[in-house]
């Protein structure tokens, strides 16, 4: 009798800390969930912006995570204005692939908006109404700043365009499978339907390239001397899944100055890898010379209002620098 009531008094004893471990286990997991929410769609919140050709169910379930192409914008905090109009543009494009019956719905996208995680103080809370109502930022490991004003390439200094790239391949290399991914300015207009039918077509390079505008040399200087090397343009660029894989894992090892192009001129050079270049990419001044894939430099409301309902952008009148001229 004497131990029945003694184990009953143990577990009453008991009861309380074992509520508490409850308790702390429950606190766990929502700061977990929480943290996740940053970086992913919360459910609640699913973005609208890639409905028609997404993974993401309307509870917020993962059919797969495998997709044709993921696109990285990468936008610093303080240019909301920009992430909204590349999301107008977006949908509209969405839906000129949608209606298109020719396009297979497996040509689907991911698209994020990529931000650093670091010194964003002054914008948490703009951040976080914005996450709530698209749920398409995605943030990295890096600083958030804008330094595209660099002009002098300094392979050994920090750029945070260029760490934030790295990390935006890192992060869609360990999320997704894919075929494609392509890395955007948040002043640059990608059309989707272009590139798939340039891809149906047999047009595009299918592994070991990096698709671009490609520039022929940026000088930089090192210990031995002069070295220079091709480039692509910064208006963005378009990697094979392999190539996005080999950065993934090579990052820890590459330069990661300035300015965020010319870096990844130098991280290509001496491998087998190919900066294939395209016409499909121009500046918004530029005149086209066949079909676009990528116009650059739309930094004003009426800039995006140039798209006409079919998804065109008119040509400007001049013509490229002599310098960009010959590629072959």
């Amino acid at each position: 009798m004497g131990d029945r009531f003694k184990g009953m008094t143990m577990k009453k004893q008991n009861t309380p800390v074992l509520w508490c471990l409850l308790l702390v286990i429950w606190l766990c997991w929502r700061t977990v969930a929480r943290a996740e929410s940053h970086g992913h769609p919360h459910p609640a919140f699913v973005p609208t912006l890639h409905m028609a050709h997404s993974r993401i169910g309307p509870g917020g379930q993962n059919f797969s995570r495998h997709t044709f192409m993921i696109i990285v914008v990468t936008s610093p905090a303080h240019q909301p204005q920009r992430r909204e109009w590349q999301r107008k543009q977006w949908q509209k494009s969405l839906q000129l692939l949608s209606a298109n019956s020719s396009f297979s719905p497996t040509f689907d996208f991911v698209y994020r908006f990529c931000i650093g995680n670091q010194n964003l103080s002054h914008h948490l809370s703009q951040l976080d109404d914005e996450q709530r109502l698209f749920g398409d930022l995605q943030f990295v490991n890096s600083l958030d700043y804008d330094d595209e004003s660099v002009q002098q390439l300094r392979p050994f200094a920090t750029s945070a365009t260029t760490t934030k790239v790295l990390a935006a391949v890192k992060w869609a290399v360990q999320t997704y499978t894919f075929q494609y991914l392509l890395r955007l300015g948040d002043d640059a207009y990608f059309k989707p339907e272009a590139f798939v039918h340039q891809f149906k077509g047999g047009l595009l390079p299918a592994s070991l390239a990096c698709i671009c505008f490609l520039v022929p040399t940026m000088t930089y200087t090192t210990t031995a001397g002069e070295v220079k090397a091709p480039y692509p343009s910064g208006m963005g660029f378009v990697l094979t899944y392999d190539v996005a894989a080999w950065l993934s894992e090579a990052q820890d090892m590459l330069m990661v100055g300035a300015p965020e192009d010319g870096m990844v001129g130098l991280w290509f050079a001496g491998t087998r890898i190919r900066l294939h270049h395209h016409n499909g990419f121009r500046d918004i001044n530029w005149r086209s010379e066949g079909e676009d894939l990528l116009v650059h430099v739309l930094r004003d409301q009426e800039a995006w209002d140039t798209i006409d309902p079919q998804g065109n952008i008119p040509c400007g009148g001049d013509l490229r620098p002599a310098t960009l001229s010959g590629i072959p």
